[in-house]
């Protein structure tokens, strides 16, 4: 004989319905770019012709997704005047050891002649990465 569970129970099993998380999607195309092999990367810093800003991230830090929106637009902003790269520490291993990143996300800024000027470790305001940004520039 099949027994029903009581009206009671019925209640427990069903789950509240979880709100709408909100995303935010930043379409930046070709602004940011991607690193996926340390050589590309050094190369493109030997030829700089204007300052760069490396931001050393990994996929699973929360601190390092806030920046991703912020990064992403102050590349678009700034496109032509700053060069702006995002390095997976986890995937490209050997550029996180020669710069001797510590702790994540950090913002490497450096010179149009591939000099590093000042870094920056973990999340911030849009507006100060924007005037460490600004001071690239001169």
């Amino acid at each position: 004989k099949k027994v029903e569970p009581k009206k009671e129970d019925k209640k427990s099993v069903v789950k509240k319905a979880e709100p709408a998380k909100k995303t935010i999607k930043t379409k930046v195309p070709d602004a940011v770019v991607s690193v996926v092999d340390a050589q590309e990367f050094e190369k493109d810093l030997k030829d700089l012709k204007i300052p760069m800003i490396a931001d050393f991230y990994a996929s699973w830090c929360m601190p390092c997704k806030l920046m991703h929106p912020i990064f992403d637009e102050l590349a678009k902003k700034y496109s032509g005047k700053v060069r702006f790269y995002r390095v997976n520490v986890d995937e490209v291993k050997e550029l996180a050891s020669k710069y001797e990143v510590q702790g994540i996300p950090t913002f490497i800024f450096v010179d149009s002649n591939g000099q590093e000027v000042t870094r920056e470790v973990g999340a911030m305001e849009k507006a100060d990465l924007e005037e460490l940004v600004k001071s690239l520039i001169g």
